[in-house]
């Protein structure tokens, strides 16, 4: 009798047997090594013990509109109301040169002391908001309606505009598991000024999707709003510096 025949049909049937039962995550994890952080494995657990690549990238979000955009690109027209009325947004793409199994960390500093904006902002990474000054988060989740993605606010223009913001008191804030400072203040009637120096900790990350966590390319978004004046949606140019960890692909597979 050919022994070793018989062992090998036996395995390959136990292996068929076992992909097939994709139910059990943990398992699935184990099977395929791990390659890419999957949704039964924390951050600081994926990262620690491997090698990690670190990228430093300077955003430059240049003053180049003095006035909100107004009744084009969804934007209204001035309202002489506590109504947002327009929205101008700022993209910056972070592309970490190589794929990736988990973003580790995740920072963010500003080089100005000072940035001047009218009348309000809000900080996005890869479309969900982590940071802003005015439209403070209850009224994203009460009032706009965003979208929430486990604990996190999926940001939306679209859930912005035309939504009263009257009966609100300016106040600053950071979404669960960011970290550092954020300060802001009123500079006139109208304008207000701030810095942050920011980290996007471990804990902020797990409650980010896995699919996002494993992008090449992420997006760093700066959001501003305005109702009435026309510097509204105005802003002076600054530079943020992007610091970021994270695990290759290479350095798993």
């Amino acid at each position: 009798m050919n022994y070793k025949k018989i062992k090998n049909t036996v395995f390959c049937g136990l292996l068929l047997t076992v992909v097939a039962c994709d139910q059990d995550s943990e398992f699935q994890s184990a099977f395929n090594g791990n390659n890419i952080i999957t949704d039964d494995i924390t951050v600081q657990d994926f990262c620690q013990g491997k090698t990690l690549k670190r990228v430093q990238q300077t955003l430059v979000f240049s003053p180049d509109t003095q006035t909100c955009e107004w009744g084009q690109n969804g934007n209204l027209n001035p309202s002489f109301s506590k109504t947002i009325a327009a929205v101008q947004s700022y993209t910056q793409p972070i592309d970490l040169g190589t794929p990736v199994a988990s973003i580790c960390d995740f920072s963010l500093s500003m080089n100005e002391t000072f940035t001047v904006y009218d009348d309000d902002i809000t900080f996005t990474f890869d479309q969900f908001a982590f940071a802003g000054d005015f439209l403070f988060r209850d009224w994203l989740v009460d009032t706009a309606e965003l979208e929430q993605v486990g604990n996190l606010l999926r940001y939306d223009r679209s859930k912005v505009i035309g939504k009263d913001f009257y009966e609100l008191t300016p106040q600053d804030w950071l979404e669960d598991g960011v970290t550092g400072d954020f300060n802001t203040r009123q500079n006139d009637a109208t304008q207000r000024e701030g810095n942050f120096n920011l980290q996007l900790t471990k804990d902020f990350l797990d409650l980010m999707p896995r699919t996002d966590l494993t992008r090449q390319v992420h997006e760093f978004g700066f959001h501003i709003f305005g109702n009435q004046n026309d510097s509204d949606c105005q802003h002076q140019g600054f530079t943020i510096n992007v610091d970021v960890s994270f695990v290759p692909r290479s350095a798993v597979q």
